[in-house]
């Protein structure tokens, strides 16, 4: 298995993408005005292209673990 894939994704902040925290920010307000819109419009675009970027390395981080080998478990999990 890729170590180097699995130790950056356990290192990584949790947290949410900024597009969606926006949306449920923007959803929880309910209807917005025209005028709510515009003036929201930097926002929205700055989450949109943070929120871009990190699906990019989302989607890295998971070409990594399908590209590495398996490796078994030095243990057995519980249950089995």
């Amino acid at each position: 298995m890729n170590t180097q894939a699995l130790a950056a994704l356990i290192a990584a902040p949790r947290h949410v993408n900024p597009a969606v925290d926006l949306w449920l920010d923007l959803w929880q307000k309910g209807p917005l005005s025209a005028e709510e819109l515009i003036h929201a419009s930097p926002q929205i675009e700055q989450a949109i292209q943070e929120g871009e970027s990190e699906a990019e390395h989302v989607k890295a981080s998971l070409h990594g673990l399908v590209i590495s080998k398996p490796i078994p478990s030095s243990t057995v999990p519980t249950g089995f």
